[in-house]
């Protein structure tokens, strides 16, 4: 964490930055980083899977979720999701590093080749597809 911390002092001193953040097994101490620097900018928690009672706190911390495709495979990652504020939800295809159909390829994966599952975090939050063209 002590990277971490560095890399949020200087966010703080440079007056915030927006920041692509992975939290997996150590939400709670990202967490708790982003509370004792508060002016090191806004935190994107990249397809988050902390606790229930995490994602609050990152919720009341003002933290960003970016959500994709194979978050959106599990039940914890489709409960957390629709937990989420959806104005504060980022979609992404983890490209172009992704996989297409559940195949690892050589070459790069463009956001156009994955539009149907793109729209899965709007999907499993009830929203209608014309909601969604509109936000």
């Amino acid at each position: 964490m002590a990277v971490f911390e560095h890399i949020l002092a200087k966010c703080n001193e440079l007056g915030g930055r927006v920041m692509s953040v992975h939290s997996r097994y150590a939400a709670g101490e990202v967490l708790d980083c982003l509370e004792r620097y508060p002016d090191a900018g806004t935190a994107v928690l990249h397809w988050f899977s902390g606790s229930t009672r995490n994602l609050g706190r990152a919720n009341e911390l003002g933290c960003w979720f970016s959500v994709g495709p194979a978050m959106l495979r599990s039940r914890k990652g489709r409960d957390l999701a629709v937990q989420m504020p959806r104005e504060r939800i980022l979609t992404e295809s983890d490209g172009p590093f992704a996989n297409v159909e559940g195949r690892i390829t050589d070459r790069r994966v463009i956001p156009l080749e994955r539009p149907p599952k793109i729209v899965r975090p709007a999907d499993h939050r009830g929203f209608t597809r014309k909601y969604k063209a509109r936000d």
